[in-house]
């Protein structure tokens, strides 16, 4: 049972690796931070529902490239959990479709907006890792545009956008 357990603990480990824990959790605080700049007044499973969901779309976001450049992290980046065997590409495969499926299906239980929104969200991703990022400039504005998303939640959240949420929704353009 021990080495059982070890290993599935390693395949979670392996998976955090791959989602970027770190930026996701900076897409959920940016979530928050939005809806108190803007005043929203939401419950705090929604706000939680919020968050969670996000957090999984930068997961997705973050396997779904690793899945795409593996031939080019076995070369540099020889350490991560696909090309270092750490985690199998069936593995991963699963984790990204489950990564795109649940923040689409978690948001339509808070409204069609939510759904609609990560339903979109999660079609840009795909398109940025499948084509975008590899047109320069392209890629420097969906970068800006993928990094303020969080901040539409406030609006979704609050039902209207708040001027105050200009400053922080321009500043990943910079």
């Amino acid at each position: 049972y021990k080495c059982s357990f070890t290993r599935m603990l390693s395949g979670i480990n392996s998976l955090l690796k791959m989602c970027r824990l770190k930026n996701s959790l900076l897409a959920a605080i940016t979530i928050i931070a939005g809806d108190f700049i803007a005043g929203v007044n939401i419950s705090f499973l929604h706000l939680l529902l919020d968050c969670v969901s996000m957090m999984i779309a930068v997961g997705f976001a973050n396997i779904h490239n690793d899945l795409l450049d593996i031939e080019t992290d076995r070369i540099n980046r020889p350490d991560r959990p696909l090309p270092s065997g750490a985690i199998s590409l069936k593995k991963a495969k699963i984790a990204c479709l489950v990564t795109a499926i649940a923040p689409v299906a978690l948001c339509f239980t808070l409204s069609l907006n939510h759904g609609l929104f990560y339903l979109a969200l999660i079609a840009f991703l795909f398109a940025y890792n499948k084509i975008l990022k590899r047109l320069p400039l392209v890629k420097n504005i969906m970068v800006a545009i993928l990094c303020a998303s969080p901040l539409l939640i406030s609006v979704i959240d609050g039902h209207y956008w708040n001027p105050k949420l200009y400053p922080p929704a321009v500043l990943p353009s910079f």
